[in-house]
């Protein structure tokens, strides 16, 4: 199944040391192994940068020299287009996309309008993008990126992420970073620490701005988002960023038409309310079952069928290690099991952690590595 790691990241034009601005972010793009990259404030900054990488370069139009968007991408192309979007007077705004030859896979690239006023006109925008995606493949794999200049829960952004206003609902895309981000990084792409930004005093305040939306997985694993972080997010040694932003990259899956991905089944046990939702929203493309209690988690092990447990360690009651112990009898859940550790632990449960080698999440946890988990128990099952 082929994978692809794209990421988008504004380049903030020709500010300042343009050209070792692009060094900067072209080391970064290597060193994440980009294949594509959607840019926006493109200008003469993108040719440079395509130069570096190696890539070929779609622009889009230039009306607006400070809103330019281009994709950068190695291999082939079979489709181009450039839909213009809803802008307040004197600006240009666009959706910039491209289908990977031979393929149903959709590179879009978009720069929404800038000023925090205007979430109407950033609905409107979307709206448009949204009808755009549809008609041009409503069942292929769509990958929008971009500087949305919106807080992911903003209403506007809830129409392409979630549940938008009177209850509407928009295309559901998923949230690269959100499917792999550290437990509480809001995944600011805007920092005042960075010197670049604290140069433009219009945003006053740590936002996320940048994105990496995915359309929703299919059942032959296309969309699948196995990995996703910033990228230009620090200075070179002389302090430089590449950008006033830092950007977002995520590897994803363009699918196998030919396989399905079976949905595993999962157990999560913990007595802790916040994470339960959390592990279930994370692998949400998974059967979760979640229980509070080990005493509840017995009855549903009993009856067999899960292919990954997330236990923790330590709960009123019945204890994780206590559970596992109660399931001698049933050692085809021995391997499957990885136990939550909240720090530190009795002497008792230290030394079970320790008698085996045990696969351990300790918190907090990323959702990286509650994905990592599973890929690990589902690989060793099948060896």
């Amino acid at each position: 199944m082929r994978e692809m790691t794209i990421a988008t990241l504004n380049l903030w034009g020709t500010t300042g040391p343009w050209r070792e601005r692009m060094r900067i972010a072209a080391s970064e793009m290597q060193r994440h192994g980009v294949e594509v990259l959607l840019a926006q404030e493109s200008s003469m900054a993108s040719e440079y940068l395509a130069e570096l990488l190696a890539m070929r370069i779609l622009h889009g139009p230039t009306e607006s020299p400070g809103f330019g968007l281009a994709i950068l991408y190695g291999g082939h192309v079979d489709r181009e287009q450039c839909v213009t979007l809803p802008a307040s007077a004197g600006e240009h705004r666009q959706l910039l996309s491209c289908r990977l030859a031979k393929t149903n896979t959709w590179l879009h690239c978009t720069h929404l309008s800038h000023r925090l006023e205007e979430g109407e006109l950033r609905a409107q925008q979307i709206a448009c993008i949204e009808s755009t995606l549809r008609e041009l493949d409503e069942h292929g794999l769509h990958i929008l990126g971009g500087d949305m200049n919106a807080d992911p829960d903003s209403a506007e952004m809830r129409l392409l992420i979630g549940a938008g206003e009177g209850g509407s609902t928009g295309p559901s895309m998923q949230d690269a970073w959100s499917r792999h981000s550290a437990i509480g990084d809001e995944g600011f792409t805007w920092c005042m620490q960075s010197g670049e930004a604290r140069l433009a005093r219009s945003i006053a305040y740590d936002r996320r701005l940048d994105y990496l939306l995915v359309s929703p997985q299919s059942e032959q694993g296309a969309g699948t988002i196995l990995a996703s972080g910033r990228v230009c997010e620090d200075s070179d040694a002389q302090g430089l960023h590449a950008s006033d932003h830092c950007g977002v990259w995520a590897r994803v899956e363009l699918g196998d038409k030919g396989r399905a991905r079976r949905r595993q089944r999962l157990l999560v046990i913990d007595d802790d309310e916040g994470i339960r939702v959390t592990i279930e929203a994370a692998l949400e493309e998974h059967d979760v079952v979640s229980v509070e209690s080990a005493d509840k988690a017995k009855e549903l092990l009993a009856s067999g069928g899960f292919d990954v447990v997330f236990c923790d360690l330590m709960m009123p009651g019945l204890t994780g290690a206590e559970l596992f112990d109660a399931l001698d009898g049933c050692s085809a859940y021995r391997r499957r099991f990885v136990f939550i550790s909240g720090g530190n632990l009795p002497s008792n449960v230290r030394a079970f952690v320790e008698e085996e080698d045990r696969s351990i999440l300790r918190k907090p946890f990323s959702i990286s590595s509650l994905r990592e988990s599973v890929e690990r128990i589902l690989r060793e099952r099948a060896s």
